[in-house]
């Protein structure tokens, strides 16, 4: 049930982009899409939270096809402004917590900036594992204070008020890179990687396996 989530992040569709600029730095923006087109997806990629579609473009360009999901209706449209040239990339709603999709479906998963704001990260992971191919992974990308001191944290704390307002229904978690790797391990996948990318904040970069077995 989305509740009021939607409705949350709706109000941001067209500005969206411009407060998390604001938030976190465009430059650390940028540099998780220069790692994310580094990468090479293949076949089917699942882009959960996909927000306006600042990454879907880049997932995009580094893989077959591309289903853009977001719980918000007035980010389904964004995304689908933006890239509507684009001939393989499906946009839709959906909510994190129960995928509308078949098991064992998708040959990557890519999930940024949105399992420090859901309820239960765990039942999210578990959906991204249910909805894997035996052996594909997942991209987890999530910003993070990890390094900063107290005022900094306050400083960028008082950016994302003046930018979001309060918090979004179930509060914004910040994990560290430990915290997060150990999250990810208990839904039963492999971390293959946990990278930091820039400076003050930063942004966590997490590949993670779905083993066998699940």
């Amino acid at each position: 049930m989305a509740d009021n989530r939607d409705k949350y992040w709706g109000r941001f569709a067209d500005t969206y982009d411009e407060c998390t600029d604001y938030v976190v730095g465009k430059s650390l923006r940028r540099s998780v899409i220069d790692r994310i087109l580094k990468e090479n997806f293949p076949g089917e990629v699942l882009e959960i939270g996909c927000g306006p579609g600042y990454y879907t473009s880049a997932i995009a360009e580094r893989a077959s096809h591309v289903t853009a999901t977001d719980i918000s209706d007035e980010m389904i449209r964004a995304v689908r402004k933006k890239t509507g040239s684009a001939p393989n990339v499906t946009a839709g709603k959906a909510d994190a917590n129960d995928l509308p999709f078949s098991s064992e479906s998708f040959d990557a998963v890519v999930i940024a900036n949105v399992l420090h704001a859901v309820e239960d990260p765990r039942r999210v992971l578990a959906e991204i594992m249910r909805v894997l191919k035996p052996g594909a992974a997942a991209l987890i990308i999530c910003y993070t204070d990890c390094g900063m001191n107290w005022f900094e944290r306050i400083i960028i704390g008082m950016k994302f008020i003046e930018k979001f307002g309060s918090p979004p229904p179930y509060g914004l978690r910040n994990y560290s890179p430990e915290e997060l790797a150990s999250l990810i391990r208990s839904a039963g996948f492999e971390v293959e990687t946990l990278e930091l990318i820039g400076g003050k904040p930063k942004a966590m970069y997490a590949k993670a396996k779905k083993v066998s077995g699940f």
